[in-house]
């Protein structure tokens, strides 16, 4: 669906009536889903999720739409609207990627708090190891994040 690459609602709503597939692969084998949720476009997301798109889909490289909300999140990291809407349908913020890395690992690596404690109140698991023995707490010090260390270790983070 090109509408969804480009951020038209009203095209994508059209395109749903006529038996469109919320879940259709296109450019860059990427869902509208997946494209509503890189653009942070809550209102199509939300469509899209009205109309059966699953919450979960990946890319061919394992990128799923949590993923694109928490570890790549709006300049406004504080807004987690995507991800919470994406969280209420289903999405699965435990589910490992490519090399078993997880959400959390990832935004351990970044720094987000705020994120962190999000995804650790909706399963993450703060001691996940992925398949080069990495953890959260790991990438957290590598990043010299003091503030995702203390985190992390508050939530019983253990070093390896």
């Amino acid at each position: 669906m090109r509408a969804a690459k480009a951020g038209d609602y009203d095209a994508v709503n059209e395109a749903l009536r006529h038996d469109a597939s919320p879940n259709a692969r296109g450019f860059y084998n990427m869902s509208p889903l997946l494209w509503a949720v890189s653009r942070h476009n809550l209102p199509m997301a939300k469509l899209l999720l009205d109309r059966g798109a699953d919450p979960n889909q990946p890319k061919k490289d394992g990128v799923t739409p949590i993923f694109l909300a928490t570890v790549f999140p709006p300049a406004d990291a504080d807004d987690l609207s995507l991800a919470a809407l994406l969280v209420e349908r289903g999405a699965d913020v435990a589910r490992p990627g490519e090399d078993r890395q997880t959400l959390i690992l990832w935004v351990a690596f970044y720094g987000h708090v705020r994120i962190a404690d999000f995804l650790v109140q909706h399963g993450a698991d703060v001691n996940g190891v992925d398949r080069f023995g990495q953890t959260p707490l790991f990438m957290a010090e590598r990043q010299h994040h003091d503030d995702m260390i203390s985190f992390l270790v508050s939530h019983g983070a253990i070093k390896r």
